[in-house]
């Protein structure tokens, strides 16, 4: 079931008066979302892990499971549900733009949103057997783009570390001393803030495995490795100038993709993109938007449209799965 958060934007001048949701027309979809669910990035993950390897087969290591490609698939008809009037049945490649980062569980993950999106029509049916059809996809193979800013950004990197080492932040983590102790005695990882969300990153994919829990790992340590977790997802943003680094190039898309719309050579009707939980939280934060933990498949809409007053209004959809 998807929750559903909602936000406005005036993009233009207001009204006089007050315009009813079914006031607006829809000229322009624009969806960011976090892959599906996945097995853990790294291994070996943690000293006192239980689980070896084997547990992650026949997936892999950082691959897309069989619940995440539910719930990618999810997404997908969600969309198709809230903009079946609008994007219609058929797929047209000219009304689509699909982008991922250059990580299969993240091209994984956008294919899966496509074909719930996007089935074959009768037209399009090509096997009987299988109802699915390939889509064309993008992605800028080991670039620094604008989804990978944190990752890759040196710039940026200086900006985390001075966030990280300020008085107002140390003085947070010190308050989480013992609980950093204690998961660190009981994972054999470091004692320090990096250890909270590396474990919260297994824990969660091993979770989603439907892998029990370590006995140390009881539902109170889980929800406040969650709390730390989102911690760091408001540290993603701290000041103005990592806001401008990490969620301005996004925001920079999004509107330019708000400006070319409807022009000569675009007709487009809807941009996908596949990203990562920080992206979007950043985003989410950069907008003071209050958005719950960004989980697999967690997804911001940001759609385009047009008032009855002919003023153009940008309405942000947040969707966690």
């Amino acid at each position: 079931m998807f929750q559903i958060f909602t936000f406005w934007i005036l993009i233009t001048y207001a009204t006089s008066f007050i315009l009813q949701p079914n006031d607006y027309k829809v000229e322009l979809v624009q969806a960011i979302f976090r892959h599906g669910d996945r097995t853990p990035t790294i291994y070996p993950t943690y000293p006192t892990d239980p689980y070896n390897a084997s547990f992650y087969e026949p997936y892999g290591i950082g691959q897309l499971t069989n619940k995440g490609k539910q719930r990618a698939y999810m997404i997908g008809a969600m969309l198709k549900k809230r903009y079946a009037d609008f994007l219609g049945e058929i797929y047209k490649p000219d009304y689509v733009y699909a982008y991922s980062r250059d990580l299969d569980r993240n091209k994984m993950t956008l294919q899966l949103v496509l074909a719930g999106i996007f089935p074959p029509t009768l037209q399009l049916t090509w096997n009987e057997k299988i109802y699915w059809m390939p889509h064309p996809m993008y992605i800028n193979p080991n670039a620094f783009d604008f989804l990978s800013v944190i990752m890759k950004c040196s710039a940026y990197g200086k900006l985390w570390h001075q966030v990280i080492n300020s008085s107002e932040i140390q003085k947070k983590l010190k308050s989480h001393k013992d609980f950093l102790t204690y998961i660190s005695k009981s994972s054999g990882f470091p004692t320090d803030f990096s250890t909270a969300i590396k474990l919260y990153s297994i824990i969660r994919s091993q979770m989603s495995l439907d892998l029990p829990l370590p006995d140390w790992c009881t539902n109170e340590v889980f929800e406040k490795l969650e709390e730390l977790m989102t911690l760091q997802y408001s540290m993603l943003t701290y000041t103005n100038d990592m806001k401008k680094f990490v969620a301005g190039p996004i925001i920079k898309r999004f509107l330019n993709n708000l400006k070319s719309h409807k022009s000569k050579d675009n007709n487009k009707k809807i941009y996908l993109y596949s990203a990562n939980d920080y992206s979007i939280a950043a985003f989410a934060q950069a907008h003071n938007f209050t958005v719950p933990i960004v989980d697999y498949g967690c997804t911001i809409i940001f759609e385009k449209l047009r008032g009855r007053d002919n003023q153009i209004y940008v309405r942000v959809r947040v969707f966690a799965y």
